[in-house]
């Protein structure tokens, strides 16, 4: 590190400790809805929340995703049987 990299990380330090920001600069989080230069303001849309969401509940998706396992494993345990039937271990 050259001397400007260590003086900006020792005030970096000292304004976090002193319970300033961690960053100068403003975070945005989500989609934005343009394709804004660097200097003009992002406009940003907001996403549904979660009872706006369609879609399957979270039961019928762990249904659907323990019948699949069940399935999988059964094929799998029908396959080692007829091999062993047929090679005869």
């Amino acid at each position: 590190m050259d001397m400007t990299q260590k003086t900006q990380f020792t005030d970096r330090i000292a304004r976090i400790q002193a319970g300033g920001p961690n960053t100068f600069g403003t975070v945005y989080c989500g989609v934005q809805n343009s394709n804004a230069p660097k200097r003009q303001k992002v406009k940003v849309t907001q996403v549904q929340s979660l009872q706006e969401r369609t879609g399957p509940s979270k039961m019928k998706l762990m249904r659907v995703g323990l019948q699949s396992g069940l399935m999988k494993v059964s094929l799998l345990s029908v396959l080692v049987v007829g091999y062993i039937r047929y090679v005869g271990i």
